[in-house]
């Protein structure tokens, strides 16, 4: 009889197996393990069996099966740890997704508002520079700003008599500082 020792990544699920299972590598794939298996057992129906020989080969069949439930349970172990890995993938992707979105639309209104700053800014320098002119234009350096004289006293003047004589009396009390007032005081004493 062989001895059939099977070590292997990870635990098994029957308890008379012995201590670990086979590696991946170890087994062709199912597909290709059933065809060969119906193969040999067409075979093997045809042809007698011994006693012994058969023996030994129902007991390596049992072994095999049982180390392909073993990496079966494996493979299920491994599709399961990636199906998750999988889906904690695509959470974190819409995740970051909804977070680059988010970014999109923050660098969007960031851009919006540095526009309208910059468009403010220009226009109030703009705004500057046209004061600045206006006022360099009115005031010349070699000329000083002209006081005009804002009192209607000549044309209440014009008009006669009452009048005349209410222009006086205010013109005695208004502006007596004025150089044209103080002309009329001293013509009327």
């Amino acid at each position: 009889k062989e001895s059939f020792s099977v070590k292997g990544p990870g635990p098994c699920s029957s308890s008379n197996y012995m201590s670990g299972c086979i590696p991946p590598s170890s087994f062709p794939a199912p597909s290709c393990t059933r065809e060969m298996g119906w193969k040999e057992m067409k075979h093997s129906s045809t042809k007698p069996m011994t006693t012994g020989s058969s023996q030994t080969e129902i007991q390596d069949l049992k072994e095999q099966l049982e180390a392909l439930r073993c990496q079966t349970e494996i493979y299920k172990a491994e599709y399961k740890t990636e199906h998750n890995d999988h889906k904690h993938t695509l959470q974190e992707n819409r995740k970051l997704r909804k977070k680059r979105e988010e970014m999109r639309q923050q660098v969007a209104l960031l851009q919006e508002q540095l526009k309208i700053y910059e468009d403010d800014f220009r226009q109030e320098r703009s705004d500057k520079q046209i004061l600045q002119r206006l006022l360099s234009h009115k005031t010349t350096p070699n000329k000083e700003p002209v006081l005009v004289h804002r009192c209607n006293n000549e044309q209440q003047q014009l008009l006669g008599g009452e009048k005349k004589a209410q222009s006086g009396e205010k013109g005695k009390h208004h502006h007596p500082l004025c150089p044209k007032h103080s002309n009329r005081n001293n013509e009327s004493a």
